[in-house]
């Protein structure tokens, strides 16, 4: 074996071995692209709780739940700030879900809840105002999204949101 016909032998080694490396790259990149993507959905979930925990907190629940249901109007001038900072609270954190995943970097069956959410707050008496009045805080693509997810007037969605309390109670 001359040394020509070894350093074409060399040449082949080493090209199966960069294929190799290249796979194994592949490989790696799809796997932390799905962690990137886990991480991201539960990072979202946490600030879409910080906010949810923030409305649970005894007054800002009953400033809240009179805003949705009752209108904007039936809320003092502090009211309606607290009721502005909580609602765009949670809706940037759901904007922010949209946002990753039209870049690829969220699960789409994690967005089912967010529309759910999304139409009862922003269907009831307070919320479809302050949609109206506050749509411009948000993003083009995501006030786009929005709509399309008020226009849908699906079932599941007139579960969600605050409701009147009942004659019941």
């Amino acid at each position: 074996m001359t040394i020509s016909e070894l350093g074409s032998i060399g040449e082949f080694v080493a090209s199966i071995a960069v294929l190799i490396t290249l796979i194994v790259l592949v490989v790696e990149t799809r796997n932390n692209t799905k962690i990137l993507i886990r991480a991201n959905a539960r990072a979202t979930y946490d600030q879409e709780g910080d906010a949810l925990r923030a409305a649970m907190d005894g007054e800002i629940a009953e400033i809240y739940i009179r805003g949705h249901n009752e209108g904007l109007d039936s809320l003092t001038p502090v009211e309606r700030y607290r009721f502005d900072l909580t609602l765009v609270t949670w809706l940037h954190a759901v904007e922010s879900a949209y946002d990753d995943y039209r870049d690829g970097y969220y699960p789409a069956d994690k967005l089912e809840p967010f529309e759910n959410a999304v139409a009862g707050f922003l269907t009831t008496p307070g919320g479809s105002v302050w949609w109206r009045e506050r749509q411009y805080w948000f993003g083009p693509g995501f006030r786009d999204e929005v709509e399309r997810i008020l226009a849908a007037d699906r079932e599941e969605s007139k579960f969600s949101g605050p409701k009147p309390p009942s004659a019941d109670a």
